[in-house]
């Protein structure tokens, strides 16, 4: 039997169902997850939704434009978000954010908005899907 070692992290005892895959470093599971949303959603249209995020939040930003799926930044939650939101309105930006927002799978939102405008935008981003 393996015994995880100081190293690991614990699996949440109130979570009911888990993926586990292969590797030892954050991010890591990157492409698995990307991959694991394209199974879940099959045929169906699907949208990651980017909150704050770092590092490892590129590499899943640029996993699921690989997969062909859009992401929404919840502008206002920070980092990463705001960071590609800003980008998306035309203003500061760096050249990861000009590569993401040019790939044309991004769009972006205010965490002040509305319910109902949340819900519009991403029936929009369904809707472009098909």
């Amino acid at each position: 039997m393996n015994v995880p070692s100081s190293e690991t992290t614990p699996l949440e005892p109130y979570h009911t169902h888990f993926v586990l895959v292969p590797g030892s470093d954050w991010g890591d599971e990157s492409p698995w997850l990307a991959q694991i949303a394209s199974v879940l959603a099959s045929e169906a249209p699907s949208v990651a939704v980017l909150v704050n995020g770092g590092e490892i939040a590129k590499k899943n930003v640029s996993e699921n434009f690989k997969a062909k799926r859009p992401v929404l930044a919840m502008a206002g939650s920070g980092r990463l978000a705001d960071t590609l939101a800003t980008a998306l309105r035309g203003e500061k930006f760096d050249d990861l954010a000009r590569e993401l927002v040019a790939i044309g799978l991004l769009q972006a939102i205010d965490l002040k908005e509305s319910f109902e405008g949340l819900t519009q935008l991403i029936n929009e981003m369904f809707s472009a899907q098909n």
